[in-house]
């Protein structure tokens, strides 16, 4: 059983080099970074859209920060 879809995609070149920059950096795989990152994307997205509408308490706000405050680091 596997736990990953392949996917291909066009990646800016300047994202692209940000990415492998990272990886050398960090000692992280890329994939590792780009699946951490999209996990991150639809989190803050999701939070946003709470916020614009009224429904994200301060709390909710406070936990995410500190839930993702370190991600990578």
């Amino acid at each position: 059983m596997t736990n990953q879809k392949p996917m291909s995609c066009k990646i800016d070149n300047w994202a692209y080099e940000s990415l492998k920059e990272e990886a050398h950096i960090s000692g992280h795989k890329a994939n590792r970074i780009i699946n951490n990152a999209i996990v991150l994307y639809v989190q803050w997205v999701d939070m946003c859209r709470r916020i614009k509408c009224g429904s994200a308490p301060n709390l909710e706000i406070n936990e995410f920060y500190q839930n993702n405050r370190y991600t990578y680091m």
